[in-house]
């Protein structure tokens, strides 16, 4: 196997590694790696261009630090990493949210949590709603309502046995009816109020730290997914035959709140906020990949400025490909004229193509 072979017939028949563009196994140790690992291992935060010709593997390299089956450690911290492909045609807005998004699913992931249902997020963000009786009616019209139910009732007894020409049926039902419609109310008012009361009692123990981090991160995948419309209704009616006549009583109510979607300053916001408690316990790696395939340095220029507000945070690296052009112009940083290359990016790692020993040890191990 060592020595150099000279044949002109090729023995190998089957080499699968050639098709598997992305598999650890096949990946081989190269100058930009190390240098790479250095720069993470040592810079606290900040963002790092990938640059280099195309098909020089930008694209292998950063998938060796992004994605899931990647470094597990970084600074003797977890790492929680997502790869990020960079659309040619894009909406900064969307884009910010996107990467928003895809950090709380890798949190979720992480945490081992399946990600609820928007009915159950809902639910668990919004509570217990309030009941008619409670938000509308309160505890003293309800007790009006029991009460007067109770003496209307008394009344047609008393009418009943004194023999007043009055149809005590009549009174009866209509003292019948309030007096449910009050009894309900206080039994809805208690139910709700213990609810209320054991949310309370659970809310005013301190959550640990991965109980914080799912519940925020849940929260803003609800907040990023959903235009939020929140409606909150009661209705009720009770009839009462009495003789020829039918008393009824019918109550409805409904509360209905919408939601505006977030500005772009509120979204960045919630962003760095949410990135530092993650930060807590994670060692944050996030790719941008396909940069250098937008069409000009003008539309990849524009793109940075409209994203690099994400960039400087502490322990939250950005891995970003650039084109060659990039590079250059990041290299004359040291002139008075600043672009946003110069401003984008703390450093950048030129990945070249292969040289021939470099490639004999690639397909070795792709091929033996």
């Amino acid at each position: 196997q060592l020595a150099p072979s000279y044949d002109t017939a090729l023995p190998v028949r089957d080499a699968p590694g050639l098709a598997e563009v992305f598999n650890a196994e096949y990946e081989i140790t190269t100058e930009p790696r190390e240098r790479l690992y250095r720069l993470l291992s040592n810079m606290p935060g900040g963002s790092i261009g990938v640059a280099g010709p195309r098909g020089s593997g930008k694209t292998t390299l950063m998938r060796a630090f992004c994605r899931k089956e990647s470094i597990t450690k970084l600074k003797e911290r977890p790492v929680l990493s997502v790869m990020i492909p960079a659309p040619v045609e894009y909406d900064a807005r969307e884009f910010i949210l996107h990467i928003f998004a895809s950090v709380c699913q890798r949190v979720l992931e992480l945490k081992g949590k399946v990600l609820p249902s928007p009915w159950e997020d809902m639910e668990d963000a919004q509570g217990p709603p309030p009941t008619f009786f409670v938000r509308v009616v309160g505890l003293r019209e309800t007790l009006v309502f029991f009460g007067l139910g109770m003496v209307l009732i008394a009344l047609s007894l008393y009418l009943d046995t004194s023999g007043i020409a009055v149809s005590e049926g009549l009174v009866f039902g209509l003292g019948f009816s309030f007096a449910a419609l009050g009894l309900l109310g206080l039994l809805i008012q208690a139910l709700y109020i213990r609810r209320h009361r054991d949310r309370d009692t659970q809310g005013d123990s301190e959550p640990d730290q991965d109980e914080l981090l799912v519940k925020t991160a849940r929260e803003h995948l609800q907040e990023i997914r959903f235009q939020q419309s929140y409606s909150s209704g009661w209705g009720g009616s009770l009839s009462v035959p009495i003789a020829q006549l039918t008393a009824e009583a019918r109550v409805d109510a409904a509360v209905t709140l919408a939601r505006h979607q977030l500005s772009l300053p509120e979204i960045m916001d919630h962003y760095r906020t949410f990135i530092e408690l993650v930060h807590k316990e994670y060692e944050i790696i996030i790719g941008i990949d396909e940069l250098d395939k937008i069409g000009s340095d003008e539309q990849v220029q524009r793109f940075l400025n409209e994203i690099k507000a994400l960039f400087g945070l502490e322990g939250c690296f950005y891995l970003i490909s650039v084109s060659e052009s990039a590079l250059s112009s990041f290299e004359r940083r040291g002139l008075p004229i600043r672009d946003v290359f110069d401003s984008s990016f703390d450093a950048i790692v030129y990945v070249d193509y292969f040289n021939l020993n470099r490639a004999q040890q690639l397909l070795r191990r792709r091929v033996i």
